[in-house]
């Protein structure tokens, strides 16, 4: 109903898309001279008055899609009740309820079960592998993946950025969350970095000191990880399973890959792994700063990148 009174005045539709990080460099001006951009979590939270998660509270939640009617509903998930809505919804209607992957799972591996069923109607992919893995998990289902790259990458010309030249001191340690065994391989990491004097920093997960022990006795950075990296104020970031591995390649940066062994094996089998050397599983062999910087390959590195982000722009009308 509103979509088409935007249409028709405006030669606008109307898009609602849950702000993220990977969602919201699609709300470009390319796309804003094409589509008005609305947030359906502001109409979530208007909804709140009948419950929290009461029956009433989705079908007014529906009812408000009804009147707005857009012509896509942008996420980053489908995991939620919520999500489970809009998807329902956009059959109904005959629309579209679109995904943006977030991250790369755990090194690639869609480990989670319920991010490997696909509630969506059109999922854009970092690349074509995961297009393909996807399209594994969800044979038969009416699902389009399309390989779409990163939307945060997108805005960037990667060919703007370089390598620093090879200099070996100031190493940032970026780990996922760390807990038991894992997390005591990460210090006895640090341990050893300060042992071949190196100059440490520390880049905690967001949520190591509420669901675990916080890493003491290091300088810490916390925020944004792409202004570090733009500003290449480390020589070296090592990082594990996390989707950081990918921005610190983007941006140029060397990397060492250190996976502990942890009570699951996608921490050692991944599909980081199937191109770096994983430290980790040698680091009592490492005795100098030499040995160290041996774990550095940034072909296989370029190559790793290559594997898991497509180049690509953020042009809805390509949908």
């Amino acid at each position: 109903m509103l979509n088409g009174i935007t249409q028709f005045f405006l030669k606008k539709e109307i898009i609602l898309i849950v702000k993220h990080r990977n969602s919201t460099p699609l709300i470009n001006d390319a796309n804003k001279a094409k589509y008005i951009f609305i947030s359906p979590l502001i109409f979530w939270k208007s909804t709140a008055i009948f419950g929290r998660n009461s029956k009433i509270r989705y079908r007014a939640m529906a009812v408000i899609l009804n009147i707005i009617s857009p012509k896509y509903i942008i996420n980053i998930n489908w995991i939620t009740r919520l999500d489970t809505l809009y998807f329902v919804w956009c059959k109904q209607q005959q629309k579209k309820f679109i995904v943006v992957q977030h991250g790369s799972y755990v090194a690639g591996l869609i480990t989670d079960i319920p991010h490997r069923v696909a509630k969506c109607n059109i999922f854009l992919a970092w690349s074509e592998y995961f297009k393909e893995t996807l399209e594994k998990y969800n044979k038969g289902k009416k699902l389009d993946c399309i390989v779409w790259g990163n939307p945060v990458y997108n805005q960037y010309n990667r060919d703007t950025f370089s390598y620093k030249p090879e200099a070996v001191n100031k190493i940032l340690v970026a780990p996922s969350l760390l807990t038991g065994e894992r997390l005591k391989s990460c210090n006895a990491l640090l341990k050893k970095l300060d042992e071949l004097d190196f100059d440490v920093t520390v880049k905690e997960h967001v949520y190591q000191s509420v669901r675990s022990a916080s890493i003491e006795g290091y300088a810490k950075v916390s925020g944004d990880l792409f202004s570090i990296l733009k500003a290449q104020i480390f020589d070296i970031i090592i990082t594990d399973v996390s989707s950081a591995m990918n921005d610190i390649i983007f941006f140029k940066t060397r990397a060492i890959f250190f996976s502990p062994p942890g009570n699951q094996d996608f921490y050692i089998e991944n599909v980081y792994s199937q191109f770096m050397k994983n430290m980790a599983l040698d680091i009592d062999s490492v005795n100098s700063r030499q040995g160290l910087t041996d774990y550095i390959d940034i072909n296989a590195q370029e190559n790793l990148l290559k594997y898991l982000v497509s180049p690509g722009n953020n042009n809805l009308e390509d949908l």
